[in-house]
């Protein structure tokens, strides 16, 4: 069997930063995310939102449909 190996031959960066998002002065109070709303992972808070998940299942659906078109005719023979 072949198992892929781990990627533990690529070193880690040396430099990064780790943070917290702070929203800015422009942004009205109740646009900001409370504490509560707020996710381990940005990618968490993401898939949070009803409209981005709704578009991500809208997208994800026309991709069989736009590459069952794309491929090669059937010959019929006579």
């Amino acid at each position: 069997k072949f198992y892929k190996s781990s990627d533990h031959s690529r070193a880690l960066p040396k430099h990064f930063q780790m943070g917290v998002v702070v929203e800015g002065a422009h942004e009205f109070h109740s646009a900001r995310l409370t504490k509560k709303q707020r996710r381990k992972i940005f990618t968490d808070e993401i898939m949070a939102d009803e409209a981005v998940v709704q578009y991500t299942h809208r997208v994800a659906s026309n991709i069989p449909a736009a590459r069952a078109t794309t491929g090669r005719k059937k010959r019929r023979r006579n």
